[in-house]
């Protein structure tokens, strides 16, 4: 097939604020920021497989946050040529933050199935900010203490972490689960 897509600058942007390190195309992409590293084909079709050449981590910390309100405000932000969305966390609700940057490091201690453990060692309080679906059912603790959990880069969550060396869970534990396993047992 000649047939090719490009991938536009906002459209790259708005792929690594979600942490898509994957395409999976019937065409060509035409777009250095992208390397095909597989192709297979069928009757009918070609599949051809992209990574990223500079994917995001599933964790990031942020400085730096600006509030937006609806998704128009979110798309006028991603098409902005000037705004680094690997940069500038964009929340749906403000949260008191001194933006002057900052370093920080984060050790992933555990991934499994609907859990997180991490330790974040930081130089300021910043926003960390999980690539994973915003959903109600998710828990965060820092240091076992429970926090709050925020929307983020729309299909994101988010927490503040203070400065220093902190303890980070974050796990599903939805409580329309917790009711179901309860009838179970108890229906047995």
């Amino acid at each position: 097939r000649n047939d090719s897509i490009e991938i536009t600058p906002s459209q790259k942007k708005l792929y690594d604020s979600q942490n898509i390190r994957y395409l999976i195309s019937t065409s060509n992409i035409k777009n250095d920021a992208y390397t095909k590293i597989f192709e297979t084909n069928d009757k009918n079709n070609s599949f051809m497989v992209y990574e990223s050449n500079t994917p995001n981590s599933k964790f990031s910390m942020y400085f730096s946050k600006e509030v937006v309100s609806s998704i128009d405000d979110y798309a006028q932000k991603i098409a902005d040529p000037n705004f680094d969305i690997t940069k500038t966390v964009l929340l749906e609700k403000d949260l008191d933050l001194n933006e002057s940057g900052g370093q920080a490091e984060i050790k992933v201690k555990e991934i499994s199935n609907g859990k997180f453990n991490l330790e974040v060692t930081t130089s300021r309080t910043g926003i960390l900010v999980i690539s994973d679906s915003f959903y109600p059912g998710w828990k965060a603790t820092i240091d076992n203490q429970k926090t709050e959990i925020y929307p983020a880069n729309i299909n994101s969550k988010a927490i503040t972490v203070p400065q220093g060396t902190h303890e980070i869970n974050l796990e599903y534990s939805p409580e329309s689960f917790k009711a179901g396993a309860a009838i179970t047992v108890l229906s047995h």
